[in-house]
């Protein structure tokens, strides 16, 4: 995929996500702390790059991987990283009941 593709794909993902979500430009540009014309233009393709922490974040506020902005996967949650389950707690031995 050629440059120009890949950041219309990437836009169009963005858009798709944040769209899905119910949240418009200005609330996802106000989180990220960047201007509503960063996001128009990240939509549109208009980016050449994207910071990686910008990115993390991207990915986070529209509750996908950073795979699926890529365009890496089609599974907006492919590939996100879950909290490490907590350790199991070691269970007491159970005591056998007397034989009458």
């Amino acid at each position: 995929m050629e440059t120009s593709q890949r950041q219309k794909e990437f836009g169009y993902r963005v858009r798709r996500r944040r769209m899905a979500l119910g949240m418009i430009q200005k609330e996802l540009a106000e989180r990220l702390q960047m201007p509503q014309g960063h996001i128009s233009r990240l939509e549109k393709g208009e980016f050449l790059s994207v910071r990686l922490e910008t990115l993390a974040h991207l990915a986070d506020l529209l509750q996908c991987s950073t795979d699926f902005l890529l365009g890496r996967t089609d599974t907006p949650d492919a590939g996100t990283v879950s909290p490490s389950p907590q350790p199991m707690k070691r269970q007491q031995p159970r005591k056998a009941a007397p034989v009458i």
